[in-house]
C-alpha cells in the first residue's frame, strides 16, 4: 500500500478542512496499477492513517461562534468552491444559534462543470479499464472503512438529523448492508438474475455496459443507508456519477465521496455538487446525463421527470 506516501499531503488537507486538490485521488493510477486478483482489503492500519483524509473537519460546531463545518464541491479530483465563491450557512437543528454547515451555493455553471468531467471520462471509454472485480474490491474496502469507523459515522448522523442512536443506528446498517449485499450480489445483478419477470420474455439488462453518465439525487431523512445503496449501485455498475445529497447532511455528502475515494474509486468517475433547488436542477435535466435516480419526494421526482420529458 502506498498511503503513507502522501501522509504529509493528507494533513494539509485537513488542516484545510478539505479544501483543494484531493491528495487520494491523486495516488488512483498508482494504487489501480497495483491490485491484482490477489490484493489484500485495506488493513485497520491504513484505515486508520485515513482518518484526517475522511474526516476532514476538527469538531462539530457546539456553541455560537464556533466555525461551521465546510463542505465543497468535487469536480476532477479537487474539491472547491462554486465559481461565484457563494456559500451557503445551515444553522443545527438542535440550537439556532450554532452554524453547523456551510454548503457550496452552485448554480448551473457549477453543475455544466461537473456534467463536463464525466462526459469526459465517459468519451474516453477509460472505464473499460474499471472492471468488475475491481469495483468489487472497492465495495469491499468501502465496507470496512464504515465498520473501522461505526461511532464517527453514527456522531455524524446525530448531529445533522434529529435522530435517537437507534435510529442512528438503522441508517449506518442499511448503508454497511449495501456495500455487503450490492458486492456480493453484483455479478447476477448485472445479467438482469435477481429480479422476478414482470411481463413474460421482459429482460432488465442485456448489454452488459454502463448506462452512462447518471445523477444521483438524494433525501434528508436517511443520509448514509439511502446514499450508500444508490452511490455503490451506481458504482458497481460502472457509471460515472454526479452525486447531490441533500444540504442539511452536507457534512457526510464529503464524507461518502471521500470514503469511496479511500477505498480505491476512479476520482475521475465522481462529482459531487452542493447546492439548492431550482439552482442546481440542470444536474437532472442536462441531455449528456443518461440515467437520474431520486428518492426522496414524489413531487421532486415529477418534476425531474417533465424536466427530462
Amino acid at each position: 500500500m502506498v498511503l503513507h506516501q502522501i501522509q504529509n499531503q493528507i494533513q494539509e488537507f485537513y488542516e484545510n478542512q478539505g479544501y483543494g486538490k484531493d491528495p487520494v485521488a491523486a495516488l488512483y493510477d498508482e494504487r489501480r496499477k497495483g491490485y491484482s486478483l490477489f490484493s489484500k482489503s485495506l488493513s485497520e492500519k491504513e484505515i486508520e492513517l485515513l482518518r484526517p483524509y475522511i474526516f476532514a473537519y476538527k469538531g462539530f460546531p457546539q456553541k455560537e461562534g464556533d466555525s461551521p463545518i465546510p463542505s465543497y464541491n468535487f469536480i476532477n479530483g479537487e474539491w472547491k468552491k462554486p465559481k461565484s465563491n457563494a456559500m451557503a450557512t445551515l444553522k443545527s437543528h438542535f440550537d439556532n444559534r450554532v452554524s453547523l454547515v456551510e454548503v457550496a451555493d452552485s448554480n448551473e455553471e457549477d453543475c455544466k462543470e461537473a456534467i463536463d468531467s464525466l462526459e469526459a471520462y465517459w468519451k474516453s471509454l477509460e472505464w473499460v479499464e474499471d472492471d468488475l472485480s475491481y469495483r468489487q474490491w472497492v465495495v469491499q474496502n468501502l465496507s470496512r472503512i464504515l465498520l473501522y469507523f461505526y461511532d464517527e459515522c453514527i456522531r455524524e448522523i446525530r448531529e445533522q438529523i434529529p435522530k435517537t442512536h437507534l435510529e442512528a443506528d438503522k441508517d449506518f446498517w442499511e448503508g454497511k448492508r449495501a456495500a455487503d449485499h450490492l458486492e456480493g450480489a453484483a455479478i447476477p445483478a448485472l445479467q438482469g438474475e435477481t429480479f422476478p419477470l414482470l411481463v413474460k420474455n421482459h429482460t432488465y439488462w442485456n448489454s452488459y455496459v454502463p448506462g452512462g453518465v447518471t445523477a444521483l439525487i438524494t433525501p434528508m431523512n436517511f443520509i448514509y443507508g439511502i446514499p450508500l445503496i444508490q452511490l455503490i449501485g451506481c458504482y458497481l455498475s460502472g457509471s460515472p456519477f454526479v452525486y447531490k445529497g441533500h444540504p442539511f447532511a452536507g457534512i457526510t455528502n464529503s464524507t461518502l465521496i471521500r470514503m469511496l475515494l479511500a477505498a480505491g474509486a476512479n476520482p475521475r468517475a465522481i462529482a459531487k455538487i452542493e447546492g439548492f433547488g431550482k439552482k442546481v436542477s440542470s444536474l437532472a435535466g442536462d441531455s449528456r446525463v443518461s440515467i437520474v435516480s431520486v428518492t426522496g419526494s414524489s413531487f421532486t421526482a415529477e418534476a425531474i421527470r417533465q424536466m427530462r420529458g
